[in-house]
């Protein structure tokens, strides 16, 4: 188990992100994104992880989890470089 650490913590945070991301950007289907979490929550250990995250509509088998939240490490870097770039010219 310890050597595949990284992996699922890596894999971890991916899922996080794609059933958190929907519900913290609102809109129509925050609704559904809650009661879908709330679902994946309420099922415990009642099946194999992999399969609750398909019933709650995250797929890490597909390519569309890992690229949505590169994407916003990628936002996040930026938003650091902007940072650091607007504090060396104050100091």
């Amino acid at each position: 188990y310890r050597d595949f650490y990284v992996m699922n913590y890596a894999t971890s945070l991916t899922a996080a992100y794609a059933l958190v991301e929907p519900i913290v950007c609102g809109g129509v289907s925050s609704r559904k994104a809650v009661d879908k979490f709330t679902g994946l929550l309420k099922s415990g250990g009642s099946d194999a992880a992999h399969t609750l995250l398909c019933e709650a509509g995250v797929d890490l088998c597909s390519n569309a989890p890992y690229r949505a939240i590169l994407k916003r490490y990628g936002e996040i870097f930026d938003e650091l470089e902007a940072a650091f770039a607007a504090s060396e010219t104050v100091s």
